[in-house]
């Protein structure tokens, strides 16, 4: 669910994975296994891509103080809102 979604996001953005690890810094190799479903990324690199998306701001902010303590709860509210 999350690599199709980061999918249709980058796509929507005529992005090629190339172009996204550049602007995320995030490598060519995660990106892939990311959208493949063979890796679940951390809260940081979520947030990388989402920002790299331009899904930054008001829709990550809420989530900041759960970062450390909730490492799974961020990533599951982010990728909510990323498919949203």
């Amino acid at each position: 669910m999350l690599g199709k979604g980061l999918r249709h996001r980058r796509v929507a953005r005529l992005l090629t994975l190339s172009e996204l690890a550049t602007a995320s810094g995030v490598s060519v190799k995660d990106l892939l296994q990311i959208e493949t479903g063979e890796l679940i990324p951390s809260a940081g690199t979520l947030r990388k891509l989402a920002k790299s998306l331009g899904l930054g701001g008001d829709k990550l902010s809420p989530l900041d103080t759960y970062t450390f303590t909730h490492p799974r709860r961020v990533r599951q509210k982010l990728l909510t809102r990323m498919m949203t």
